[in-house]
């Protein structure tokens, strides 16, 4: 069982089994993230072998500091959370840059929606389907 995890505000995630295939994805707050991990072994019969979670860092641009002075860092608390339940699951922790996000869209076809709202359990999907790709569990298809 592999779980990817786009942290944020809103939060992504999606539920692979170990042959690849998605089980699950959806988006939530902070509070729903933390239910749906507590639920995990009892929702899916079994703690994640892996969670891949997208990166966050404070880069040195001027978008970058400007996007977070002031800001609650949800993004960072969310990626603690994460962590934590990991801990507790005695599994693989994988980050991943925000960038591959393109490549693995390339790759599986997966169009992440226009409406930021609704993108974050697409965006989480795409962290997964590119581990899978990268480490040989799932193969591109040919055109």
């Amino acid at each position: 069982m592999i779980l990817a995890i786009d942290p944020g505000v809103t939060n992504g995630w999606a539920v692979f089994t170990g042959d690849g295939k998605v089980q699950e994805f959806g988006q939530g707050d902070l509070t729903e993230l933390y239910n749906f991990c507590t639920h995990f072994e009892l929702v899916f019969g079994s703690e994640p072998s892996t969670v891949i979670i997208e990166s966050y860092r404070v880069l040195p641009t001027a978008r970058s500091l400007k996007a977070n002075v002031g800001s609650k860092l949800e993004t960072v608390e969310a990626i603690g959370l994460i962590k934590s339940f990991a801990l507790g699951w005695n599994c693989t922790v994988v980050e991943q840059e925000p960038g591959i996000k393109k490549i693995a869209s390339m790759w599986t076809g997966i169009k992440v929606p226009g409406n930021h709202a609704e993108s974050h359990r697409f965006d989480a999907m795409l962290h997964g389907f590119y581990f899978l790709i990268k480490n040989g569990i799932l193969a591109l298809e040919a055109p």
